[in-house]
């Protein structure tokens, strides 16, 4: 493993990897991707930390009996700033409950003797958040027929928006809540609704079987949510685009490219602005995702630091 030594290479050499695998394989605008990774270089933590082992998928273990028995998945692996373990685990909890993530980070300050550093751990949170969407960019770019492709959209935009969370926890933004515009009406729509019922009800022959039909079912679920709303949620991204940029996107590329093109250019007296547009944009695709969410806890949402800890 190469040991980075500056303030930057300890932050994002890893992640650097990431975004380098994202910019072979894009094949259309990410206005919001494109605004995290400029935010994250032009803000990394200069907070003299030494470069350490870090897991990279922290809470990836094995236990029993209340003591942890494995490390597991550690492809992630590498040299850098022992935060980023810290925000994974924050950023875990949110969709998979671990149990008291707060008392884990305060154990960890006990016993390393370091006073635990918030915003480092907030700033690495987004990182890791981003590092997500990032590395499903092939999938969903290239429109690969995986039969897991649901499962991953979903990835996307939960991790999309924990990321863009914790950006505007960093700039002092404060999010406001999202909703989805109205269905739009839809010819033939009792067929479209009622196919995944016709598939629900199909006889298997055993577990896995069950399980294709099962991912078979919430993929019809998704289709026929995505014709009711994707039209609408095209024309409220679209008039955000317009608001922002004073200039009225025809399409969903159109409108995509211009964000991106803006975002390239921003300086960081725009970043409040362009955090309240993407938040809306990715809320409204999690709304749309929200009744085929594998998460058991559905939309995920990041427990500020503060309140984790009872500071």
């Amino acid at each position: 493993m190469t040991v980075p030594t500056t303030s930057e290479a300890i932050a994002l050499d890893y992640f650097e990897g990431f975004v380098s695998r994202y910019r072979q394989h894009k094949r259309r605008p990410e206005p919001l991707l494109e605004f995290a990774i400029g935010w994250l270089r032009r803000n990394v933590p200069q907070r003299g930390s030494s470069p350490r082992f870090v897991l990279g998928d922290s809470g990836q273990f094995m236990h029993a009996d209340g003591k942890v028995t494995g490390i597991i998945d550690v492809e992630l692996a590498h040299i850098g700033d022992v935060a980023h373990d810290l925000g994974g685990l924050r950023l875990r909890n949110a969709t998979e409950p671990m149990g008291d993530i707060g008392r884990v980070l305060q154990r960890y300050e006990r016993v390393s003797g370091e006073p635990l550093d918030l915003d480092a751990i907030e700033y690495h949170t987004a990182k890791f958040a981003l590092c997500t969407p990032l590395g499903l960019v092939i999938a969903l770019h290239l429109d690969l027929a995986l039969p897991e492709i649901l499962q991953y959209i979903e990835w996307f935009h939960q991790l999309s928006l924990h990321a863009i969370e914790s950006i505007a926890r960093q700039c002092g933004v404060r999010l406001q809540s999202a909703s989805l515009p109205a269905p739009a009406p839809i010819e033939y729509s009792g067929v479209i609704a009622g196919l995944p019922t016709m598939i629900d009800a199909l006889d298997m022959r055993d577990d896995v079987a069950e399980y294709q039909r099962d991912t078979v079912g919430s993929v019809a679920r998704f289709c026929a949510r995505a014709n009711q709303f994707c039209g609408r949620i095209t024309s409220a991204d679209s008039d955000d685009i317009g608001a922002l940029l004073g200039n009225q996107p025809v399409d969903r590329q159109s409108g995509d490219l211009m964000l991106e093109n803006f975002i390239r250019d921003a300086g960081p007296e725009h970043d409040a602005a362009l955090i309240e547009v993407l938040h809306r944009r990715v809320m409204r695709q999690m709304l749309l995702l929200e009744p085929v969410l594998a998460a058991p806890g559905g939309i995920g949402h990041l427990v500020a630091l503060p309140d984790l800890l009872n500071r």
